[in-house]
C-alpha cells in the first residue's frame, strides 16, 4: 500500500498528514499532485500545465509518497 502525505511548509508552521492510500506508486503520485494543487490553487481548479505559473510563485503545499507494510497502529 502506498500512502500519500500532504505537507504544509508555510512561514509560521509546518505539518504533514496522510490523506489517502493507493494500490500503486503511480496512482499515489497522481493523487499527491492533485491534492497539493487543489490546496495551492483552490480558486482556479486543477491545471497540471499551468500550476504555479501565473497565480502564485510559492507553493505552500507539497506531497510525499511512502510505501507501507503491516498493520495500522492507533496512536
Amino acid at each position: 500500500m502506498w500512502l500519500v502525505q500532504l505537507q504544509y511548509k508555510g512561514f509560521d508552521k509546518q505539518w504533514s498528514r496522510v490523506v489517502c492510500a493507493c494500490d500503486s506508486e503511480e496512482a499515489a503520485h497522481t493523487a499527491g499532485k492533485r491534492v497539493a494543487n487543489y490546496y495551492n490553487y483552490p480558486d482556479y481548479g486543477f491545471c497540471e500545465g499551468m500550476a504555479g505559473v501565473t497565480w502564485n510563485m510559492i507553493d505552500y503545499y507539497h506531497y510525499a509518497v511512502k510505501f507501507h507494510e503491516g498493520e495500522w497502529v492507533d496512536g
